[in-house]
């Protein structure tokens, strides 16, 4: 009955993050509690995927210690499995979180440099805009507001905030 319960305890969240995987995040982002991460730039402790990563690993650790009989207390293996799998899943969600924030330093270093309009704007609304990075040679597209300019004008970068760029017209 107890490997029951604790193949139950694998198997529902380990669908649950595979479905997460094959049909994207559906749990809402990170779950912040007040200012706990204290402007943490990586994911919350209590992110969805990280509590689905500990359920499963203390489902097979325990599972794991009553089929092989390892020792009596199986609720020890089981709380270790679940760090041990959390573990794994934070540093995964570490490392995509990282590869996310390099596009902000990437967009700042456009600053100065000339881009063409490649959505018209108004001073109401947002476009984008095609701009060179100086430093890589890459090709980034930026949102882009702050002036009336239609597609295929050029414009200087004067900063970029939030993922969006304040843009002039090049005289």
């Amino acid at each position: 009955m107890n490997e029951f319960v604790y193949l139950m305890i694998t198997i529902i969240p380990g669908l649950l993050l595979m479905a997460m995987l094959a049909f994207g995040d559906f749990d809402g982002g990170d779950a912040d509690v007040g200012d706990i991460d204290g402007g943490w730039e990586g994911p919350s402790p209590f992110n969805g995927k990280l509590i689905l990563g500990f359920f499963c690993g203390f489902g097979l650790g325990g599972l794991l210690c009553l089929h092989y009989n390892w020792f009596s207390a199986h609720w020890i293996a089981a709380v270790v499995g679940g760090f041990v799998i959390y573990g794994f899943v934070f540093a995964l969600l570490l490392t995509l979180y990282s590869q996310r924030s390099n596009s902000q330093p990437k967009a700042n270093s456009t600053i100065g440099s000339t881009a063409t309009v490649k959505a018209a704007m108004t001073l109401t609304t947002v476009g984008e805009i095609e701009v060179v990075d100086p430093k890589t040679g890459s090709t980034l597209f930026l949102r882009a507001s702050g002036i009336d300019a239609k597609v295929g004008e050029q414009v200087k970068v004067l900063k970029v905030s939030g993922g969006t760029a304040t843009v002039e017209k090049v005289s």
